[in-house]
């Protein structure tokens, strides 16, 4: 007597839970039929056959299988285990290599053609049922009601699926919202002043500022959702299945596509506002994206606070210089680190104990080597390149030397011999020209002894270049590159800085290689990542610093 299990899995809280225990008594029926005694049950309420992920149920039966637990699973057809045609034969195979047989109430036993056509099937089913919904939604629309999802001022009507009606007092807080924006607030202090009021947001603890404004491409936000004006809009964004995780993903769908219809019933906002504060909103937005990609200061979006997790932002400046704060505690008042850092002291801290380790013989050792790679590298380039520019040019002359020869001893025309030469002639003088450019081959000798005096001054200068040259420096850029995070402990007023710092960085800074240690004006902590990397992101970070010594010797 073979050991049965049996699987039962329904994708909606709409449907019945009774259809659990459906599927199991059909599946039971099954197996006395054939002669299996049930030893387990394995169900999935609610969940999804689209994707494997986040069935605690599934995942059960599968250890199960490769503990040796039965030999049979029964249920009550394919698409109970997964209605994904990758999925399906994913398990598939692996209940096979675990000897388990899957057998289905109606079908019998499953084999690999079974499995692949029911897959197609199943996908085929999801596809089929997506485009219905969307037809479905869609007619919504067109009917003035919403396809799905509330906005933030408005209420389901009872009884009427799809349609709203204005929620006023948060209608009063969009009207707000829009006046003071378009007077000339910037979204945080809005944000900032409705979290003083204690007025609820539409989700979350506290108001943002990305709440109000959203993002440019996804017209969503409170200032950039066209519900406000009176007008519905649908089909801006879609849903798609991340393979790798199996969760939703939206990607915004082009302007084309999307589904209007007016709504004058729902207007919060004079269309008039509205259309003002959304030029407003685009013109502080339309920065090239160039210069919205480079950081203003070396550490900007890589500071943490140390107390809530949230991240830190510039509250102004005085004459010592920017003062950095918890951002939730800058917008909400919600996090109860109130203490201001100024921000050219958390990057001396930072590069400080950077050059602190640096410094350490090691890593001396690790510099000396690094140069002494470059520049043979360098040499050897130089010797390939001028190597080439010399056959070539050989190989010119050669041809000029034939084409001559060929003129001398054959009948035709002269003229097209000579168009040939002064061709040639012209390929011969570009290339000697190159080689001209060319400096002598590099004689690649040992160090010198000043090498070392040379990296040790430019690992003293760091927190200087930074400071003259900007967060866009080779530098500064070079350090970035190593974080991930940076956190700003919480410390009393006047304490020195406390650093935990996260990433590549991390590994350069941690144990054994470079010891921890303290510094003035702070403490760097190193995080537990990238440790098997030291040596490889140590000469990441010098390269920055090594490319113009190598240029200067």
């Amino acid at each position: 007597m073979k050991r049965a299990a049996l699987y039962a899995r329904y994708s909606s809280d709409l449907q019945s839970d009774r259809s659990i225990e459906d599927q199991f008594a059909v599946c039971r029926q099954r197996a006395e039929r054939d002669g299996h005694q049930v030893v387990a049950s394995f169900e999935d309420r609610a969940r999804s056959g689209a994707s494997v992920f986040g069935r605690p149920g599934l995942a059960q039966m599968i250890d199960a299988a490769k503990g040796g637990s039965f030999d049979v699973l029964i249920v009550e057809a394919l698409d109970r285990i997964s209605r994904d045609q990758e999925d399906m034969a994913s398990i598939f195979k692996r209940l096979s290599f675990q000897g388990v047989e899957i057998v289905t109430v109606h079908e019998g036993r499953a084999d690999a053609i079974q499995v692949g056509i029911r897959g197609i099937v199943s996908s085929l089913f999801l596809t089929d049922l997506a485009n219905k919904v969307r037809r479905g939604a869609a007619g919504n629309i067109r009917e003035g009601k919403h396809a799905g999802g509330l906005a933030y001022g408005y209420r389901p009507t009872p009884g009427k699926p799809g349609e709203w009606v204005v929620h006023e007092e948060e209608a009063e807080t969009i009207r707000r919202i829009f006046d003071l924006y378009v007077a000339g607030d910037r979204s945080r202090d809005i944000a900032a002043k409705l979290n003083a009021d204690r007025i609820p947001p539409p989700r979350g603890a506290y108001w943002r500022g990305n709440t109000l404004t959203g993002s440019n491409n996804r017209h969503n936000g409170i200032i950039g959702n066209e519900i406000y004006a009176g007008q519905l809009v649908w089909n801006r964004v879609r849903m798609i299945k991340n393979p790798d995780t199996g969760k939703r993903v939206s990607r915004p769908n082009p302007e084309a596509e999307w589904h209007r219809t007016d709504v004058p019933a729902l207007r919060i906002i004079d269309p008039e506002l509205f259309a003002t504060a959304n030029a407003i909103r685009l013109g502080r937005g339309h920065a090239s994206p160039a210069m919205r990609r480079k950081p203003k200061h070396m550490l900007s979006g890589l500071l943490r606070c140390g107390s809530c997790g949230a991240g830190m932002s510039v509250k102004g400046a005085d004459r010592g210089g920017t003062r950095i704060i918890c951002t939730r505690f800058h917008e909400s008042k919600a996090c109860d680190n109130q203490r201001t850092y100024y921000l050219h002291k958390v990057e001396q801290t930072l590069l400080s104990g950077l050059r602190r380790h640096l410094v350490d013989p090691s890593a001396i050792k690790l510099f000396l080597k690094t140069y002494h790679d470059e520049r043979k590298r360098l040499a050897a380039d130089g010797v390939n390149i001028r190597a080439k520019l010399e056959r070539d040019l050989a190989e010119v002359e050669r041809k000029i030397e034939r084409a001559t020869t060929a003129l001398l001893t054959s009948t035709a025309a002269v003229q097209t011999f000579v168009d040939a030469i002064n061709a040639l002639e012209i390929d011969k003088r570009e290339l000697q020209s190159r080689l001209d450019e060319i400096a002598a081959p590099i004689k690649v000798v040992a160090l010198h002894p000043a090498a070392q005096a040379q990296y040790l001054a430019a690992v003293e200068s760091l927190s200087e270049t930074v400071t003259n040259h900007g967060a866009t420096s080779e530098t500064a850029m070079a350090v970035r590159e190593l974080i991930e995070t940076v956190t700003v402990r919480k410390t009393p007023p006047g304490a020195p800085i406390d650093l935990h710092v996260e990433g590549r960085l991390a590994a350069l800074l941690q144990e054994p290689m470079f010891p921890e240690g303290s510094m003035s004006g702070g403490r760097v902590v190193a995080g537990s990542r990238y440790q098997k990397r030291k040596s490889s992101q140590l000469i990441a970070f010098i390269r920055a610093r090594r490319r113009n010594f190598v240029a200067n010797r």
